[in-house]
Protein backbone atom coordinates (compact mmCIF):
# COMPACT_ATOMS: atom_id res chain seq x y z
CA UNK A 1 0.00 0.00 0.00
CA UNK A 2 1.78 3.07 -1.24
CA UNK A 3 1.56 6.08 0.45
CA UNK A 4 0.55 9.17 -1.12
CA UNK A 5 3.94 12.15 -0.47
CA UNK A 6 2.22 15.34 -1.41
CA UNK A 7 0.03 15.44 1.97
CA UNK A 8 3.15 15.97 3.49
CA UNK A 9 4.33 18.86 1.08
CA UNK A 10 0.81 20.76 1.47
CA UNK A 11 0.51 24.26 2.51
CA UNK A 12 -1.45 23.12 5.90
CA UNK A 13 1.61 20.63 6.25
CA UNK A 14 4.16 23.08 6.39
CA UNK A 15 1.82 25.57 8.44
CA UNK A 16 1.62 22.73 11.16
CA UNK A 17 5.31 22.34 10.97
CA UNK A 18 6.09 26.02 11.13
CA UNK A 19 3.79 26.40 14.28
CA UNK A 20 5.50 23.66 16.16
CA UNK A 21 9.03 24.67 15.45
CA UNK A 22 8.42 27.86 17.00
CA UNK A 23 6.32 26.11 19.42
CA UNK A 24 9.97 24.51 20.37
CA UNK A 25 11.58 27.62 20.06
CA UNK A 26 9.42 29.39 23.14
CA UNK A 27 9.73 26.35 25.26
CA UNK A 28 13.21 26.37 24.44
CA UNK A 29 13.33 29.73 25.79
CA UNK A 30 11.29 29.76 28.71
CA UNK A 31 13.71 26.39 30.03
CA UNK A 32 16.65 28.80 29.38
CA UNK A 33 15.42 31.47 32.12
CA UNK A 34 14.22 28.94 33.97
CA UNK A 35 17.56 27.57 34.07
CA UNK A 36 19.42 31.09 34.29
CA UNK A 37 17.46 31.94 37.21
CA UNK A 38 18.18 28.32 39.13
CA UNK A 39 22.18 28.95 38.08
CA UNK A 40 22.05 32.39 39.93
CA UNK A 41 20.48 31.02 42.75
CA UNK A 42 16.74 32.52 42.38
CA UNK A 43 13.82 31.00 43.77
CA UNK A 44 10.84 30.30 41.27
CA UNK A 45 7.41 29.62 42.78
CA UNK A 46 5.76 26.38 41.67
CA UNK A 47 2.80 28.86 40.40
CA UNK A 48 4.61 29.43 37.58
CA UNK A 49 3.98 26.95 34.74
CA UNK A 50 7.38 24.91 33.91
CA UNK A 51 7.35 24.57 29.78
CA UNK A 52 5.91 20.99 28.83
CA UNK A 53 9.66 19.58 28.37
CA UNK A 54 10.46 19.78 32.12
CA UNK A 55 7.46 18.34 33.51
CA UNK A 56 7.95 15.21 34.89
CA UNK A 57 4.67 12.36 35.46
CA UNK A 58 3.67 14.65 38.52
CA UNK A 59 3.11 18.13 37.28
CA UNK A 60 6.74 19.09 38.70
CA UNK A 61 9.62 20.46 37.39
CA UNK A 62 12.33 18.06 36.76
CA UNK A 63 16.18 18.93 37.81
CA UNK A 64 15.46 21.18 40.98
CA UNK A 65 16.93 20.77 44.42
Amino acid sequence: MAVDPSFYKSYISEEIRDEGREQGRVQQGAQDVLLVLEQRGLAVSDDVPAPAAQVSGAGRRTGRS
